[in-house]
């Protein structure tokens, strides 16, 4: 009896081996596709983290300690305070328009504006739980220029003489060079505010240009930081 054998391919085991493969190469693309995934979420992170608080304490005059730190949410209500107070205190300041129609939320809106750039500042000077200065900086709108900024500060009158605003003012130099996004710094200050352009002066400020301003004359003064 004539036997005939016929060879029949393992079509299953053939097909076994290519789901295997399939899965293998789909399982290869889900985990590129994952660690792509957490590499574009740590990248928002960093672009959205708010920077670190800046901060810095120093013992001026009669021993006491002043805090000089960027302005947070919550203290929004004591700067208003504090700002409706030294438009009392001096002929000098340059921020004096629309103080009176800041509102809190607005306020906590631009502290938090600031909080987010490195490029913008507000820095409050607290000496036990009281505000005795304040300085607000900012960079040039223009892109090319934003590499440069100025500010407007004060310090409660009560409290001058005690080396505050000098300590606000290092403290602004400080975030500058730590924030490495600013490289010169201007400030307009009126001409015949003495105690003001000495203090500037000592920091390293030189004059730039003589302004004409309204009814006051104005001295630009300049400072590159290293």
């Amino acid at each position: 009896m004539l036997k005939i054998s016929v060879h029949t391919p393992n079509y299953s085991a053939v097909y076994a081996r290519d789901f295997d493969q399939t899965a293998l190469f789909y399982s290869l693309v889900k985990m590129k596709l994952a660690s792509l995934l957490s590499f574009v979420i740590d990248l928002v992170k960093v672009k959205n983290a708010t920077p670190e608080l800046y901060q810095k304490k120093s013992f001026i005059k009669n021993d006491q300690i002043l805090l000089v730190k960027e302005a947070q949410e919550n203290e929004a209500g004591e700067l208003i305070r504090y700002m409706h107070k030294i438009r009392q205190d001096s002929r000098f300041l340059l921020f004096d328009e629309g103080i009176d129609h800041i509102s809190v939320d607005n306020e906590k809106k631009h502290i938090r504006k600031c909080r987010n750039s490195e490029r913008h500042a507000l820095l409050i000077g607290w000496l036990q739980d009281e505000v005795v200065g304040y300085l607000a900086f900012r960079s040039n709108i223009w892109q090319r220029l934003r590499s440069a900024g100025e500010f407007a500060f004060s310090v409660s009158k009560k409290n001058w003489g005690l080396g505050i605003g000098s300590n606000i003012m290092g403290a602004l130099l400080d975030w500058a060079r730590k924030s490495k996004a600013i490289k010169t710094i201007e400030l307009r200050v009126r001409s015949d505010n003495k105690r003001a352009i000495a203090v500037y002066r000592k920091l390293g400020f030189t004059p730039k240009r003589s302004l004409l301003w309204g009814p006051f004359d104005y001295i630009i003064m300049k400072l590159t930081l290293p």
